[in-house]
């Protein structure tokens, strides 16, 4: 905490003495502007807004043309997101804002840490976060993790966002073909003069109120589940913002420093998340209720699977004192694991331009991050990592000899030593949870120069560099090697192995007696409370890894205005807009693990993870044109956009030419009523971290028909997967849910292509001032597609076909779970393709209500008709309103599809400067995925009848915000967000985090915040 103080007195500080030497030279004659009226909030979300008139003019930012509007309005539909919903919301995480859209599926944020990469993305229409393309001022971010390279937005300072816009479609010919799903642009607001400080406390609350199942299910576990109050996940965002002009108005230059410091929250404080749940068959359901307390067979007291020297199971057992007890135990992992990471944020940056001439006016933006965040989640251990257990080891007891060693059947040789087939799941409780520590440092600086070449005509040359380290330090995990040495213990007397229990001898590892490793300290599993601090010493090594991502961008475009040259129609009141423009564009990632990642030495990693360098590059010439047909004449307007896109990539030793292009109209037979329309062709090829991602395995799928006593699938059908004869029936089931699968990149991709379709009307009647709606339908579909198969469609698929079966490698014993060797491979591959279509309707109304104030109200909805996958050849399926191990696989927690979803705020103004709002959002209901009718997603068994997981109800929170604008210079904020602290919906699949969504839906409890904004 008093560190966190100093860093705070810091930064005002620098704030301060910075403010002091930018304000100075131009203090005489710049007068400080006043603050934005938060609390006059007007519609949030509005289909067509138009800014107003600033006091010097300003080049306006449209998304999703370079061609200057009149206005903000545009052929694709367009949502924006103002800044007074930002302060609104209470948010201060960039995710949050946009995961709140409708047209948002959420993805890497704060709320996950098992999965987690550290960093905050965006997932545009459920397309993928690598399909959506993220600009900051209409210019490209840098990806954040070079395991992904997808934009990381946490760069991205809250406190300066003007606006965000969501645009679907027509994208793709504009900026670049990653712009599949469409874009998402923060425009910064890079003119405030003066100096501005804008804090804000926060925090969450939860009164444990679950329902009579999750009661039942940690009752039967005998589970003391949190009770009461809980209020925890408190943060502090602290921001300070200082412009001033100079020369006479003739340049700008504004800073900015924010830090944020954010507590974290366990599983275990919410009684929804304190167990990781699991869903009872339909028979068990109306003794039992739905769900159970679940776990992992990796566990405090030790799971030993004994098996015989061909690999079929014999007999499971735990640790009870120094002896074995027939039989095993789940181990709670649930309350280990964050459901909200601590984070501690720093952001700096500065935007400047100055115009020389008109022909001349450079510009320059400066962004840094420094960003520092822990994923903590259950203890390591052995994961079935060592397979077996020597003998003569004097750390059994007689009795746990007798059992493992006592049948000469049950035993084998194995390096000249006499053991048994055993593998251990024991957690390493007394090390604690794993403890991913991850460290983000993001740079950008864009420079460029831009001005009037003659009248009518401009132009933009930039350079644009940003570079994304990455840091990762893994703690708490085993040396697999070490580890298996520690467990090989042996009595030792006069320099010779006697046998256990032989007087006077002492324990050591073989491996110091032969000399081999004289560090070794025996690390006992046998006897309750036998770990020591010495053996943890040993045992337990760090990994580490780092590498970066780094973009490098130079472009250049020139823009004609027709008008000035008699270029329109005679019908038109502008002229014919023409686009031209060039551009470089290298994407590059290193990643550089050390050993222990590179040998898979980390029993709770276990992935072969070498070093990756690889870099891709494109030279692209693109055009742009718009051609007003039509405007206010015996029409309203007719207007037709054209765009089209030469990209020529260079990756590894292939080069090779795409093309994009689109075409948009707009018409309006009067004021009241638009029709707009338009069709995009994007050829995305593999981005950098599809290409040359580290592998790595990971955790899919929930299920696998072919182990446990009683198989779901036959014998034949298993047969496929690897399992032979002798070992169906005998195969160990996972309690957990949790198998394993090979991931990352291949160089050997080719591009995908997709189409977007979008058709939409605009109604602003004049009729009823202020009111305006629109509604939109969207239409995308991705072919070649870029991805996993997913664990799911890789079993279905051998099982019922024979398809893909090489994919599927199982270990000695048969399982995908057991030991490092049993895994599935779900490396990048283009195969299949993926469709969304839907309807977005939005709605803004304004109204003055006399002496009592300003009604504003906002609406904003989606519809999604179709998400349909193809994984390969004719097989497809439609996960529209359902959820499941195929629809919502974790790789990473995919949310569920709710058919609706729409977020409705209802906001009044008073004239005395005080303002209230209340929001409503929703999410329709979900269906669990293998209880459909499509054999795809039941896996050819048919709907299963009813079970605790069969469908997620729909969730409706509630916000409620008060603002206050007083003396013109300080603007308050107090709200509650879930201000009913309805519980999250829970499924007992393993699926999200927590057995939630806590990135999609309110997780935590009531998000209450209160913050101020000053001006001086």
């Amino acid at each position: 905490m008093n560190r966190q103080r100093a860093l705070k007195g810091l930064l005002t500080g620098t704030v301060l003495c910075t403010s002091a030497a930018i304000i100075s030279p131009a203090r005489a004659q710049d007068a400080a502007q006043s603050p934005p009226d938060t609390s006059a909030a007007p519609p949030t979300i509005a289909p067509a807004p138009v800014e107003a008139a600033p006091a010097e003019p300003r080049e306006i930012i449209v998304t999703g043309s370079r061609i200057p509007q009149p206005n903000l309005q545009t052929a694709s539909p367009v949502t924006t997101v103002s800044s007074q919903e930002v302060k609104l919301s209470g948010t201060t995480r960039t995710e949050d804002l946009i995961n709140a859209l409708p047209q948002v599926f959420s993805d890497q944020g704060s709320n996950i840490s098992n999965g987690s990469t550290g960093t905050a993305t965006v997932n545009l229409r459920g397309l993928g976060a690598k399909r959506t393309m993220v600009l900051v001022n209409g210019k490209r971010l840098v990806g954040g993790d070079p395991r992904q390279a997808t934009p990381d937005i946490n760069i991205i300072p809250i406190q300066l966002v003007k606006r965000v816009d969501v645009l679907t479609g027509g994208a793709s010919a504009v900026y670049g073909a990653d712009a599949v799903a469409g874009v998402v642009n923060f425009i910064m607001d890079d003119s405030f003069t003066g100096f501005r400080i804008d804090g804000q406390a926060s925090v969450f609350n939860h009164h444990q109120h679950m329902g009579d199942d999750l009661v039942q299910a940690n009752d039967l576990a005998g589970y003391r589940f949190p009770h009461g109050m809980s209020t925890n996940g408190g943060a502090q965002d602290i921001a300070g913002v200082f412009g001033a002009a100079f020369d006479d108005g003739r340049g700008h230059v504004q800073a900015y420093a924010t830090y944020r410091s954010q507590d974290p929250v366990l599983e275990s404080t919410r009684d929804f998340s304190f167990c990781a749940l699991g869903s009872f068959a339909p028979q068990y359901i109306a003794q039992y209720g739905e769900f159970y307390c679940g776990g992992s067979s990796t566990t405090d007291t030790g799971t030993f699977n004994q098996f015989t020297p061909t690999g079929q199971l014999v007999n499971q057992y735990f640790v009870q004192g120094n002896q074995f007890v027939e039989g095993t135990t789940l181990f709670n992992y649930a309350p280990y694991n964050y459901f909200q990471r601590p984070d501690e944020r720093y952001t700096f940056g500065a935007f400047a331009d100055y115009q020389i001439s008109p022909a001349f006016r450079p510009y320059l933006e400066v962004m840094f991050m420094h960003d520092r965040t822990d994923a903590l989640i259950a203890p390591s251990g052995d994961f079935g990592n060592t397979t077996f257990i020597n003998c003569d080891n004097p750390l059994m007891s007689a009795q746990q000899r007798q059992i493992l060693c006592g049948d000469p059947s049950l035993t084998l040789v194995q390096n000249g030593v006499l053991g048994a087939k055993v593998s251990i799941g024991r957690r390493n409780v007394e090390g604690g949870g794993r403890d991913d520590d991850y460290n983000h440092t993001d740079y950008r600086i864009v420079g460029g120069m831009k001005g009037d070449i003659a009248k009518g005509i401009t132009y933009d040359l930039s350079y644009d560099y940003s570079k994304a380290l990455f840091d990762h330090a893994h703690y708490n995990d085993f040396s697999l090697a070490r580890l298996t040495r520690s467990l090989d213990a042996v009595s030792v007397l006069n320099g010779a192995i006697v046998a256990p229990g032989t007087p006077g001898a002492t324990i050591q590892c073989r491996s110091v007696f032969d000399g081999s490793d004289p560090n070794c300290v025996p690390y006992n599993v046998f006897e309750t409370g036998g770990v020591t601090q010495a053996a943890l010493n040993y045992v337990q090594v760090p990994g580490f890894e780092e590498g970066y991502v780094a973009q490098t961008i130079a472009e250049g475009d020139i823009t004609l205005t027709g008008a000035d040259y008699g270029l329109q129609t005679p019908w038109a009141d502008s002229g014919i807009g023409v686009n031209i423009g060039v551009d470089y564009v290298k994407n590059s990632l290193s990643y550089s693990p050390d050993i222990e990642f590179q040998t898979g030495d980390l029993t709770g990693n276990g992935a072969t993870t070498p070093p990756i360098k690889g870099h891709t590059d494109v030279r692209e010439l693109y055009g742009e044109i718009q051609i007003p047909v039509v405007q206010h004449n015996f029409i309203d307007l007719l207007q037709i956009n054209a765009g089209y896109r030469l990209s020529n990539y260079h990756i590894a030793d292939s080069s090779f030419n795409t093309s994009t292009y689109k075409i948009e109209g707009e018409f309006a037979p009067i004021p009241d009523v638009r029709l707009r329309g338009s069709y995009n062709r994007a050829v995305r090829a593999p981005q950098v971290a599809e290409l040359f991602a580290p592998t790595a395995i990971g955790l899919v799928g929930n299920a696998d028909p072919c182990e446990g006593p009683a198989p779901t699938a036959s014998q034949q059908a298993c047969a496929a997967t690897g399992i032979t004869a002798a070992q169906y029936g005998h195969i160990p089931a996972n309690p957990a849910k949790q198998y394993t699968g090979f991931l990352g990149g291949n160089p050997a991709l080719q591009p995908e292509k997709a189409d977007t379709w979008t058709a939409g009307l605009v109604v602003q009647p004049r009729f009823v001032p202020g009111l305006a709606l629109t509604l939109d339908y969207y239409n995308i579909k991705v072919k070649s597609l870029i991805g996993i198969l997913g664990f799911a469609t890789v079993m279905n698929s051998c099982l019922s076909n024979g398809l893909f079966c090489d994919l599927i490698h199982r270990d000695q014993f048969g399982t995908l779970w057991l030991t490092p060797q049993g895994f599935i491979t779900l490396t990048n591959l283009n195969v299949g393709g993926l469709q969304t279509k839907g309807f977005d309707l939005q709605g803004s109304y304004n109204r003055r209500l006399g002496g009592i104030g300003t009604l504003n109200v906002s609406f904003v909805g989606t519809l999604l008709k179709h998400l349909i996958t193809n994984p390969f050849g004719d097989i497809t399926y439609d996960c529209v309103g359902l959820y499941g191990p195929t629809c919502s696989p974790n790789t990473p927690p995919t949310p569920p599809n709710p058919k609706w979803r729409h977020k409705l705020r209802l906001g009044l103004t008073m004239p005395n400067g005080i303002g209230a709002s209340v929001q409503w959002r929703h999410f329709s209901s979900v269906t669990l995925d293998s209880l459909s009718n499509d054999p795809d997603l039941n896996g050819g068994a048919g709907p299963n009848g009813n079970q605790g997981d069969e469908r997620l109800a729909a969730r409706n929170s509630f916000d409620l915000a008060f603002t206050a604008r007083m003396a013109q210079k300080l603007n308050l904020r107090l709200g509650v967000n879930n201000i009913f602290d309805k519980d999250p919906p829970v499924n007992g699949l393993a699926l999200g985090n927590g057995n939630t969504w806590p990135q999609m839906y309110d997780a935590l409890g009531r998000y209450m915040f209160a913050g101020f904004t000053v001006d001086f």
